[in-house]
């Protein structure tokens, strides 16, 4: 056994192995967490179908939500490009508070609608859109469910609407 300890190849060989069983213990729940999450701009949004049941959004004339500035809008219905790097497990949206809901549907009935996501390097840029706000004031709230033990990240923008 003291021939094995006095070989230095020997050593550098367990050396190296200990570094790599340490590392493949460590925990990785970290990679899978958005890095960053936030609304990055607002805008209108108008369903332009001619049927009633079949949803064709344009949207546009978007405002950076940088700072959370209060965005005046003429329509109903709120656009909302959200910005993230890294994965998440979902998004969920909530205005003024009320219970929140998931932003991958396309359910007419729902009131949030999903429109588009887009790939643009290591960022993703996904277009919603919130339906059938009533006319004055509305803090729209976008939270981002990790997949796996990091925390919730949220963002919000503040609308207000004059039809």
């Amino acid at each position: 056994m003291e021939f094995i300890f006095k070989n230095k190849k020997t050593k550098m060989l367990l050396l190296l192995f200990t570094i790599l069983l340490t590392i493949s213990f460590m925990p990785i729940n970290k990679v899978y967490a958005a890095t960053t999450f936030k609304v990055s701009s607002v805008g209108e949004a108008v369903n332009v179908s001619q049927n009633p049941s079949y949803a064709d959004w344009t949207v546009g004339s978007f405002v950076a939500n940088t700072y959370h500035p209060t965005v005046n809008l003429t329509t109903k219905d709120v656009a909302i490009k959200l910005t993230w790097t890294g994965f998440y497990g979902t998004a969920l949206a909530s205005a003024d508070g009320g219970a929140f809901v998931s932003t991958d549907s396309k359910e007419l009935t729902d009131p949030v609608y999903f429109v588009d996501v887009q790939q643009v390097g290591t960022t993703y840029v996904k277009t919603i859109v919130f339906k059938n706000l009533s006319i004055g004031a509305h803090t729209i709230t976008v939270r981002a469910l990790p997949i796996t033990g990091s925390t919730v990240l949220t963002d919000y923008t503040n609308v207000v609407l004059n039809y």
